[in-house]
């Protein structure tokens, strides 16, 4: 937990202390703030512009909205994430994970959303796809809770 940013003490999720973005005295001074400001969005950092990552409401609609498909595509497996009203997709590489600079397995995709957990504060929204199962699931994905200090992908969008 010492690599972020705002952690001001502690070194799991039970007892992490935060300076910012904090719903629970537990986690340090409450601000409430459920949704990184623009300037702790990585991907408004480095891109600029209208760059920003996806809402948690916005992956929620990749989840409900669309059909997921395992695919390998430019050397990468992941998915193929296609809207079942419009017919357009997107690609999610299976990027894999590192938590304490130890790569974790290839075949999952992790994507940040900007939205913080409302009620562990330690940890944030993401949206993960794994690999099918051997009898060929291609539905393991969906949205969970991640401590914070866990790398995983960016997947930008613009307005």
């Amino acid at each position: 937990m010492a690599n972020l940013k705002y952690c001001i003490g502690g070194d799991d999720v039970e007892n992490a202390r935060f300076s910012k973005y904090v719903t629970s005295g537990k986690y340090g001074q409450v601000d409430n703030k459920t949704v990184l400001d623009l300037s702790d969005d990585a991907a408004h950092v480095i891109l600029g512009g209208d760059w920003r990552m996806p809402t948690e409401t916005e992956f929620r609609e990749l989840i409900d909205n669309c059909v997921w498909t395992w695919i390998y595509e430019k050397g990468r497996h992941g998915y193929e994430v296609k809207s079942k009203s419009k017919g357009t997709s997107i690609f999610l590489p299976a990027a894999g994970w590192h938590d304490d600079n130890a790569n974790v397995t290839q075949n999952e995709c992790y994507y940040w959303s900007n939205s913080l957990d409302k009620s562990v504060s330690s940890e944030a929204v993401s949206l993960y796809g794994c690999a099918p199962s051997m009898g060929g699931n291609d539905d393991y994905h969906g949205l969970t809770a991640t401590r914070r200090c866990v790398g995983f992908s960016v997947r930008p969008v613009t307005e």
